[in-house]
């Protein structure tokens, strides 16, 4: 108890027997030089089968999709990722809470000013959305609902890198 608001001590636990399955793809259309769409989805389901409830370690279905520019010594992209609700939910599990659909932009961009140097630079959750990720609160039982807030993911945010081969 040394965070307020925690949930106390999480344990792992392995089911006796379980089986899980998913539905994939992914595509790439090069459709004018230079520039790609590209798309991804995941379905994946699973259950307990020991005692016929569904497996909440399971994510819930995701599809991502992006266009993008790259020539020889720059590019840039912009990739939308849409997560559904998570709807199928051991209820016998105690977990509280359930987070809502969620939708999120990133626009990337990078630069080959010299043959060994590449710099990226993004903007990520571009519409500043707040959203909780399946994985991140699956396990969490008993949470206030003041406290729930703490589990989720970062507001539009930043990055830069730089990457120099030798």
């Amino acid at each position: 108890q040394c965070v307020p608001g925690a949930t106390g001590p999480f344990q792992s636990r392995n089911v006796s027997s379980a089986r899980i399955y998913s539905v994939e793809a992914k595509a790439a259309w090069r459709f004018a030089p230079g520039w790609t769409a590209q798309a991804a989805f995941s379905v994946p389901r699973g259950d307990d089968t020991g005692k016929d409830v569904p497996l909440n370690s399971i994510e819930p279905p995701r599809i991502v999709a992006g266009i993008g520019y790259e020539a020889p010594i720059w590019g840039a992209a912009l990739h939308v990722t849409h997560a559904a609700e998570q709807t199928r939910v051991d209820k016998t599990s105690a977990v509280t809470f359930v987070p809502p659909a969620w939708t999120t932009a990133d626009l990337t961009a990078w630069v080959k000013p010299h043959p060994s140097l590449e710099i990226a630079a993004g903007v990520f959750n571009l519409a500043d959305e707040k959203y909780w990720l399946w994985s991140d609160v699956r396990g969490l039982t008993n949470v206030p609902v003041a406290s729930i807030d703490r589990y989720t993911q970062p507001g539009r945010n930043y990055g830069i890198n730089a990457r120099w081969r030798f």
